[in-house]
């Protein structure tokens, strides 16, 4: 691949379609999340190319409602990579809970209630432990993480045991969720860090994009003499 070609698409990574009956499971399994909303791509965002991370669901940038999740490399039908799906999806029901996902770009109560719930876990934990420490105690404690990994790991239970068509033909009501059930247990002027930090990145992050896409016809433009001169040197 060019390199114009791998520095666009590590802007903005490929979009990836789930097959039919993995579609048709994940509907059983979510049954109000409205997936024509939820977009699936393979890689991760710019500003996680070196996260631990290997999936996030993250609001699209240019929408009011579309919900973009980030997949590393995910094997649909196997048992890690449906529960990674099965743990993004989860949040995407908690986007749909708070004010039913819509927002300006990155504008989304979903991060503005999670950065916040974070901090307060970070602050809390750098009492007694390093800054890692912390983040990983302020990650694993997430109240909006704890229900979608619990969620993950009954879904994965039973898709090991069952099978693609075994869930299908009988999904358990244990892997049904309609609803997330998060509520913000702090004071509302706790959320005041989070919403700056997440208006700062509404703003900041297309235009940061848009810097960054200006190199992709620059970068074209300079690889083209010596893609012309590989094509001619193979042909001959």
């Amino acid at each position: 691949m060019r390199r114009s070609a791998r520095l666009f698409y590590s802007i903005f990574p490929k979009r990836v379609t789930l097959e039919p009956k993995i579609i048709q499971l994940l509907s059983d399994v979510y049954p109000t999340l409205d997936f024509k909303r939820i977009y699936f791509f393979n890689g991760m965002p710019w500003f996680m190319k070196h996260a631990f991370a290997v999936g996030i669901t993250l609001p699209g940038t240019y929408n009011l409602s579309g919900i973009n999740i980030y997949l590393d490399g995910c094997n649909q039908r196997s048992t890690e990579g449906l529960g990674l799906i099965v743990h993004e999806l989860f949040h995407g029901l908690q986007y749909k809970e708070l004010h039913g996902g819509y927002g300006i770009g990155f504008m989304r109560s979903f991060l503005v209630f999670y950065l916040t719930e974070y901090f307060i876990l970070l602050k809390q934990n750098l009492k007694d432990h390093r800054f890692f420490n912390a983040s990983k105690f302020a990650y694993d404690c997430h109240p909006m993480e704890m229900p979608a990994y619990q969620h993950e790991f009954e879904f994965k239970q039973r898709y090991e045991a069952l099978g693609l068509e075994g869930m299908l033909a009988n999904l358990p009501k244990t892997c049904v969720a309609d609803q997330a059930g998060y509520q913000f247990q702090h004071s509302r002027l706790m959320l005041v860090p989070g919403t700056v930090i997440t208006i700062s990145f509404m703003l900041i992050k297309p235009i940061i994009e848009l810097l960054l896409l200006l190199f992709v016809p620059v970068l074209w433009v300079f690889e083209l003499p010596f893609n012309l001169f590989s094509k001619a040197k193979n042909e001959s």
